[in-house]
Protein backbone atom coordinates (compact mmCIF):
# COMPACT_ATOMS: atom_id res chain seq x y z
CA UNK A 1 0.00 0.00 0.00
CA UNK A 2 1.50 3.31 -0.64
CA UNK A 3 0.23 6.52 1.26
CA UNK A 4 1.77 9.69 -0.05
CA UNK A 5 -0.22 12.49 1.76
CA UNK A 6 0.77 12.64 5.67
CA UNK A 7 -3.39 12.98 6.72
CA UNK A 8 -4.07 9.94 5.36
CA UNK A 9 -1.05 8.02 6.97
CA UNK A 10 -1.53 9.52 10.16
CA UNK A 11 -5.36 8.16 9.52
CA UNK A 12 -3.95 5.13 8.36
CA UNK A 13 -2.06 4.29 11.73
CA UNK A 14 -5.03 5.40 14.07
CA UNK A 15 -7.18 3.13 11.82
CA UNK A 16 -4.59 0.33 12.54
CA UNK A 17 -4.75 0.72 16.06
CA UNK A 18 -8.00 0.88 16.93
CA UNK A 19 -8.82 -1.94 14.76
CA UNK A 20 -5.35 -3.28 16.81
CA UNK A 21 -3.60 -4.83 13.41
CA UNK A 22 0.01 -4.51 13.49
CA UNK A 23 0.97 -3.25 11.18
CA UNK A 24 5.07 -1.69 9.59
CA UNK A 25 5.55 1.90 7.89
CA UNK A 26 8.39 3.04 6.10
CA UNK A 27 9.68 5.72 3.40
CA UNK A 28 11.08 4.63 0.34
CA UNK A 29 12.82 6.27 -1.35
CA UNK A 30 14.64 5.65 -5.58
CA UNK A 31 17.01 6.85 -6.93
CA UNK A 32 17.58 6.45 -10.75
CA UNK A 33 19.85 3.22 -11.12
CA UNK A 34 22.30 4.19 -14.13
CA UNK A 35 22.99 7.48 -11.79
CA UNK A 36 23.10 5.32 -8.67
CA UNK A 37 25.77 3.03 -11.04
CA UNK A 38 27.51 5.55 -12.12
CA UNK A 39 28.43 7.29 -9.01
CA UNK A 40 29.25 3.84 -7.39
CA UNK A 41 31.65 2.98 -10.36
CA UNK A 42 33.52 6.61 -9.77
CA UNK A 43 34.37 5.59 -6.39
CA UNK A 44 35.56 2.59 -6.53
CA UNK A 45 37.75 3.66 -9.71
CA UNK A 46 39.06 6.08 -7.02
CA UNK A 47 39.65 3.95 -4.36
CA UNK A 48 41.27 1.24 -6.84
CA UNK A 49 43.74 3.93 -7.71
CA UNK A 50 44.28 4.88 -4.56
CA UNK A 51 45.01 1.30 -3.58
CA UNK A 52 47.29 0.96 -6.55
CA UNK A 53 49.28 3.59 -5.82
CA UNK A 54 50.08 2.72 -2.04
CA UNK A 55 50.46 -0.59 -3.00
CA UNK A 56 53.21 0.47 -5.65
CA UNK A 57 54.76 2.98 -3.43
CA UNK A 58 55.94 0.19 -0.90
CA UNK A 59 57.16 -1.84 -3.59
CA UNK A 60 59.04 0.96 -5.10
CA UNK A 61 57.62 1.69 -8.05
CA UNK A 62 54.84 4.26 -10.28
CA UNK A 63 51.27 3.48 -11.24
CA UNK A 64 50.74 4.22 -14.64
CA UNK A 65 48.09 3.46 -17.43
CA UNK A 66 44.77 1.12 -16.43
CA UNK A 67 44.86 -2.48 -18.57
CA UNK A 68 41.99 -3.81 -17.57
CA UNK A 69 38.66 -3.15 -16.02
CA UNK A 70 36.18 -6.00 -15.26
CA UNK A 71 33.22 -6.45 -13.09
CA UNK A 72 33.74 -8.70 -10.19
CA UNK A 73 31.70 -10.96 -8.28
CA UNK A 74 30.34 -9.36 -5.79
CA UNK A 75 32.00 -10.00 -2.30
CA UNK A 76 28.51 -10.07 -0.42
CA UNK A 77 25.79 -12.15 -0.77
CA UNK A 78 22.61 -12.64 1.31
CA UNK A 79 24.27 -16.23 2.17
CA UNK A 80 27.66 -14.97 3.66
CA UNK A 81 26.05 -11.76 5.13
CA UNK A 82 23.80 -14.12 7.13
CA UNK A 83 26.39 -16.08 8.31
CA UNK A 84 28.32 -13.47 9.52
CA UNK A 85 25.31 -11.80 11.06
CA UNK A 86 25.22 -15.19 12.83
CA UNK A 87 28.39 -15.76 14.05
CA UNK A 88 28.53 -12.11 15.30
CA UNK A 89 25.24 -12.83 17.62
CA UNK A 90 26.60 -16.13 18.70
CA UNK A 91 29.94 -14.57 20.03
CA UNK A 92 28.15 -12.34 21.69
CA UNK A 93 25.84 -14.79 23.41
CA UNK A 94 22.41 -14.59 21.51
CA UNK A 95 20.77 -17.58 21.38
CA UNK A 96 18.36 -16.56 17.93
CA UNK A 97 19.57 -14.35 15.08
CA UNK A 98 17.69 -12.58 13.41
CA UNK A 99 18.06 -11.17 9.15
CA UNK A 100 16.63 -9.25 7.08
CA UNK A 101 17.73 -8.84 3.62
CA UNK A 102 17.93 -4.98 1.94
CA UNK A 103 16.72 -5.35 -1.63
CA UNK A 104 17.03 -1.91 -1.83
CA UNK A 105 20.91 -2.12 -1.82
CA UNK A 106 22.87 -1.98 -4.54
CA UNK A 107 26.13 -3.54 -4.98
CA UNK A 108 28.97 -3.42 -7.58
CA UNK A 109 32.43 -4.70 -7.26
CA UNK A 110 35.12 -3.97 -9.62
CA UNK A 111 38.84 -5.51 -10.75
CA UNK A 112 41.30 -2.69 -11.80
CA UNK A 113 44.84 -4.13 -13.41
CA UNK A 114 47.04 -0.91 -13.88
CA UNK A 115 50.59 -1.16 -15.59
CA UNK A 116 53.83 -0.09 -12.98
CA UNK A 117 56.93 0.93 -13.64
Amino acid sequence: MKINDPLQKEEFKSRMKLENINFYMTNIKYENKETKTRKIYMRLLKKARKRAELIAELSDYKVEDVIEISESKSEFSIISSFIENFAYSRSNGATATSFKFNSGTLEKSILVKYSVQ
